[in-house]
């Protein structure tokens, strides 16, 4: 019985190593940043290069524009906004392009893609049109990402994740980050 109680015994100072060792993350301040970036952008670009790879492509004609104001946190953006015509499959659609939009007044073969199944969700095929809005989206919502995440954790602090504690630990080296 003696035997069973240390194997017991071993069995417990492994998963406590495990746990303990393993499981337990230490996170620096800059890392916890980089980490909020990268995934802003994967989430930004896992969206779109889904809808590429799940979009029609068709040429449409601009056939009207409008002034827009567009409001991102507040702060009013004004510009000129188009309105795009396309055909697909006998019908045809409209879509207002982003304010950052590069077609002219009354210009005619625009690249637009969209998706089969809602055709009114749809974009000009250029960078201005398909990728700029949220990149500019990404580039401003990295500011108040980078106050808090740096100001929360201190110079000498990482952050520990481990299954009995979530919190921040003193460290003794200097890390090199932003200071």
């Amino acid at each position: 019985m003696r035997a069973g109680n240390r194997e017991s015994r071993l069995h417990n100072f492994d998963l406590d190593f495990y746990y303990n060792r393993i499981l337990k993350m230490r996170l620096r301040r800059t890392t916890v940043w980089l980490i909020g970036i990268l995934l802003m952008i994967f989430i930004y670009l896992g969206d779109r290069l889904w809808f590429l790879s799940s979009g029609e492509c068709t040429l449409g004609e601009v056939v009207n524009f409008y002034d827009g104001i567009t409001g991102i946190g507040g702060i009013g953006v004004r510009g000129q906004k188009h309105v795009i015509q396309f055909s697909w499959q006998g019908k045809t659609f409209q879509f207002s392009t982003s304010i950052l939009s590069s077609v002219r007044m009354m210009e005619k073969d625009i690249p637009v893609i969209f998706d089969p199944n809602n055709p009114l969700k749809a974009y000009e095929y250029s960078f201005p049109g398909f990728w700029a809005m949220g990149l500019l989206i990404i580039g401003i919502a990295i500011v108040p990402w980078s106050a808090i995440s740096l100001s929360f954790i201190g110079t000498n602090e990482v952050l520990v994740l481990s299954r009995n504690k979530i919190g921040l630990e003193k460290t003794e080296e200097k890390n090199e980050d932003f200071d």
